[in-house]
This record gives C-alpha cells, sequence and structure tokens, in this order.
C-alpha cells in the first residue's frame, strides 16, 4: 500500500457509513419497531403533535443498546491505528451512548474527540448545501 503525507492537524471522521456500517442494525431495529403496525401508525409518529418525541426517544434508547449485526467498515481500524489519538475525532449524528457503543461492538477505539447529537442543537445541514472539497 501506498504511504500518503499528511499535512493537517487533525481528521474528524463522520461515525456511521465512515468508521461503521450500522445499516443492517438500523433496518432490523426499524422493522422491529414497524412491525405490525398499520401504515398510517407509521406516519402519526412522524408530526410531532402526536408524539414524535416519545417515539423518536424510544428508537434511541435501542440504538444505544442493541449493537447485534453491526461491523467496522474494511479498513477502519487499520486506519485508526495508523492515526495519533489525540489527531482523530468523530463528528456525529447519534448521541454519544450510540457512538461509544457502536465503536466498541465494531472493535474499533474511543476517540479522544466527539462531538455527539447531545453536544448541538441544530443539526448539519442537507448535503445538497455542504461545500465541495478542491481536492
Amino acid at each position: 500500500m501506498r504511504q500518503h503525507a499528511m499535512k493537517c492537524h487533525a481528521i474528524l471522521f463522520d461515525l456511521d457509513g465512515v468508521l461503521v456500517d450500522p445499516m443492517g442494525l438500523i433496518e432490523r431495529i426499524l422493522r422491529e419497531w414497524a412491525q405490525g403496525r398499520r401504515d398510517i401508525d407509521l406516519v402519526r409518529p412522524v408530526a410531532p403533535h402526536l408524539g414524535a418525541e416519545a417515539e423518536t426517544r424510544r428508537i434511541a434508547e435501542t440504538e444505544e443498546h442493541d449493537f447485534t449485526g453491526l461491523e467496522a467498515t474494511p479498513g477502519a481500524a487499520r486506519l485508526l491505528d495508523m492515526l495519533p489519538p489525540e489527531a482523530w475525532g468523530i463528528v456525529t449524528s447519534g448521541t454519544r451512548a450510540v457512538a461509544r457503543g457502536r465503536l466498541a461492538a465494531a472493535g474499533l477505539p474511543q476517540p479522544v474527540h466527539l462531538v455527539a447529537a447531545d453536544d448541538i442543537q441544530r443539526g448539519k445541514p442537507p448535503r445538497a448545501i455542504w461545500p465541495r472539497p478542491n481536492c
């Protein structure tokens, strides 16, 4: 494998889809949550005036404790092992408990620097308005 010199002080990684592949886990949790519900019963929790907060808490609690089927993205452990612990961190829309649990379940190290949903009040903007990298 070719080695590349880095000209930066630190790297921030997104967690899901970058360091861990949670899709099987997320699909299973959402299928279990939706099992036996009619379409109308699945739509109602999306409307805030009909209890969206309670349903979101229920899903988050499951994600914080259930990691069955979660795997590290190929090469993630090797990449993180090559970096000094203070030179990388994770920025994720998941909670701290979800991030730390997924990393542990995937056999990846815990970051020194972690910015999670618990730390912010507004999420990241839609991808359509992100600046494009110049590389």
